[in-house]
């Protein structure tokens, strides 16, 4: 069975997730609000007996070596320190490492950045996953075969986007062994990260039965986030929990 949790983007949405039984949260770090909010969410975490997962800063311009360098992977390095300070086990990351948008060269030097972000998780006890955004298996094939202790967070929104067809079953097929969590939304379709639009679960086009079908044929058991607003997670908890017992 499905583990799921829920995004919190602020101590507030914690709240309102938990008054509808979540125990699982998945947050940002490091804390947007600062040191203050991370004090709100340890605090809360020991009260509630609360489980955190994170996810991690967004990358800004992906072409901009200099800035991934200098400025997001401090931001990685804060969100792995705090992470041990919330007993967080599991760090979500973007960094986008599409072939069809991205040079070479700039694609290789992200995977070398992967690389000590994964190295500093290790070493403070936390796993560091990359967030699928528009990359298919062929496309993350070279970052998971050079950095084996990194794992995947399978956003099964992310992948109807930029493509035909959805291509989370060939990553399921490819790279089961490195899935270790899910982010669980849906969209229509599209070409532009517009088209990311975060619907509640079987609101769109994203093939919920058929993904989980695989998952389950291979024992997936792990934790799933919806990664919706709120006044949304219950509806799109029913949707999931039906959709998964029904694969």
């Amino acid at each position: 069975m499905l583990q799921l949790c829920a995004r919190a983007k602020s101590v507030e949405d914690g709240r309102a997730v938990m008054a509808q039984g979540f125990d699982r949260l998945e947050i940002t770090l490091p804390c947007p609000g600062g040191p203050k909010e991370e004090r709100e969410w340890s605090a809360l975490g020991r009260e509630q007996d609360l489980a955190f997962l994170a996810h991690g800063p967004e990358e800004g311009n992906p072409r901009d070596l200099s800035h991934l360098e200098e400025i997001y992977l401090p931001k990685i390095q804060a969100a792995l320190e705090a992470s041990c300070r919330l007993h967080v086990r599991v760090l979500t990351l973007h960094l986008w490492l599409e072939p069809r948008f991205l040079p070479g060269e700039v694609i290789l030097a992200k995977i070398g950045f992967l690389e000590k972000a994964v190295a500093w998780g290790l070493a403070q006890g936390v796993s560091v996953h990359l967030e699928n955004l528009s990359e298919d298996h062929v496309a993350l094939a070279e970052a998971l075969a050079r950095i084996p202790d990194l794992k995947l967070t399978l956003d099964l929104g992310h992948a109807m986007l930029l493509h035909e067809t959805s291509t989370a079953p060939e990553i399921v097929r490819r790279f089961y062994s490195r899935i270790g969590h899910l982010h669980l939304h849906d969209n229509r379709g599209g070409k532009s990260p517009r088209d990311d639009l975060h619907l509640v679960p079987g609101e769109g086009v994203v093939p919920f039965g058929s993904v989980f079908q695989l998952l389950k044929e291979r024992g997936y058991d792990g934790t799933a986030t919806l990664e919706l607003a709120p006044s949304e997670m219950e509806r799109a908890r029913a949707f999931i929990l039906r959709t998964w017992k029904a694969s």
